[in-house]
């Protein structure tokens, strides 16, 4: 029978956090999420001041329909981001048990599934898949058992989450997104702006591999604070840039309307230029 909506498929919900998280308590609270078709696909968790949950819709399936269960109030509102596949859920009171997050995910070392029954080394940060770049980097990563549910929160050594799951890749691989994304969502969620794509309006050849700028746009905050065709980038709102997709990772991570400051090399000099992101048409 059909009870995506009904009692028993709250009981479901919470069969299955027992069965992929066995040793959460109380203290941090673990969800499910839907996506339709009266199943449960992601893990979801509750951030910040516990007025938000998130998860991680799986491809295929439409973010639109995506339905948090297991929680003790419905949410309000829902928006999703369809680039990282984040959906955010605002509630009409905090929940219990909300996760803090780090600022960034490390470049390596262990990260563990709550309780600690699960771990994952991160392997590398992955800018490309199949050649192809990708709009952010991602953490790949390689797990001590089967990968988790996607949505699961991934915690650093202090307990902060550092990345979320997101595919599983063989028996014991998997990517994760890492806690930045989740960052800036959030951001641009709490202001109530929905989620927006910053745009600078420079040019890069990924051909070449090197951050170097070949031209910017007539107008653009890039063009009006001085940069030039040639110019290498050296660091973008404060983070080094050593490649292509460090460049398109920090461009992702930018906000509209939020002053940055980006350090280019020139001529054997380096140079600060100031710029203040648009939002980027559709």
């Amino acid at each position: 029978m059909d009870c995506f909506s009904g009692q028993c498929f709250k009981a479901l919900a919470l069969i299955l956090l027992v069965v992929f998280c066995p040793s959460v308590g109380s203290a941090q609270e673990l969800l499910m999420a839907g996506f339709g078709g009266g199943k449960i696909d992601s893990a979801s968790f509750v951030v910040g001041d516990g007025r938000h949950a998130v998860t991680v819709g799986v491809a295929g399936k439409s973010l639109g329909a995506a339905q948090l269960v297991g929680a003790p109030v419905a949410p309000v509102k829902k928006v999703s981001d369809p680039i990282s596949r984040l959906v955010v859920f605002e509630m009409p009171s905090p929940l219990k048990g909300a996760f803090k997050l780090a600022n960034r995910a490390p470049t390596g070392g262990l990260l563990r599934t709550p309780g600690g029954d699960l771990g994952g080394r991160i392997l590398a940060r992955v800018d490309r898949v199949s050649g192809k770049f990708l709009p952010f980097t991602l953490l790949q990563l390689g797990y001590d058992g089967n990968p988790p549910t996607p949505g699961t929160p991934l915690l650093d050594a202090k307990g902060s989450v550092a990345g979320i799951a997101y595919e599983a890749v063989g028996a014991k691989g998997g990517y994760a997104l890492p806690v930045e994304v989740l960052q800036r969502v959030l951001a641009e969620v709490g202001q109530g702006k929905g989620v927006q794509r910053a745009w600078l309006g420079l040019k890069l050849n990924p051909a070449s591999g090197q951050p170097r700028v070949t031209r910017t746009v007539n107008g653009s905050p890039a063009n009006r604070a001085g940069l030039l065709a040639g110019d290498l980038l050296v660091e973008v709102g404060g983070v080094r840039v050593l490649d292509y997709g460090d460049a398109v990772n920090e461009f992702f991570l930018l906000r509209s309307g939020q002053p940055t400051q980006v350090r280019v090399k020139r001529g054997g000099a380096e140079k600060v230029l100031e710029m203040v992101p648009v939002m980027a048409k559709r």
